[in-house]
């Protein structure tokens, strides 16, 4: 082989190395974004126990992207407002709600601009006198950032087999 198509190999492999990094965050980036997302998964737990509207606006995406499914059947909603309309409605038979993260796992892509979580947990719910405690609830989801700011725009929330909904 010629030393011109060693070089030019050469050039095209460093090329090809500049691009995959140039597309990528860096570590401080990503461990930024980490914390952002992380923040705010914190905050969606918080909400969901308190049920804050208020807490729940500074979390979703607040438009017609957003996609949910429930825990419960029946529970999909596209948009913030039907979204809304259900927390709206929820947090009238809700009396108290306590929420215990057993695992969370989150991912940021590439270029900074997605992550995607699970989180595994126990959840006890109590609805005028009626208790229940709900354990290995699995939820996960996908935020965006959006305006500078991370946003769920889907998320879905599943229960075990072994428990019982009703």
């Amino acid at each position: 082989m010629n030393n011109s198509k060693v070089f030019n190999r050469l050039l095209i492999l460093v090329i090809l190395i500049l691009a995959f990094n140039l597309n990528s965050c860096s570590p401080d980036e990503d461990e930024g974004a980490y914390k952002l997302v992380n923040a705010k998964l914190d905050l969606l737990i918080q909400a969901f126990e308190n049920s804050d509207i208020e807490l729940h606006k500074k979390i979703w995406a607040l438009d017609d992207s957003l996609r949910v499914f429930g825990v419960y059947r029946g529970n999909n909603f596209t948009g913030w407002e039907e979204l809304k309309n259900h927390f709206e409605k929820v947090s009238k038979k809700v009396s108290e709600s306590k929420i215990e993260v057993l695992k969370k796992n989150i991912n940021i892509s590439n270029d900074g601009k997605t992550a995607w979580f699970t989180l595994l947990v126990n959840q006890y719910v109590k609805i005028k006198s009626n208790e229940r405690e709900l354990s290995g609830l699995r939820y996960s989801g996908v935020l965006s950032l959006i305006s500078g700011e991370w946003r769920v725009v889907q998320f879905h929330g599943s229960v075990p087999l072994n428990v019982s909904i009703n």
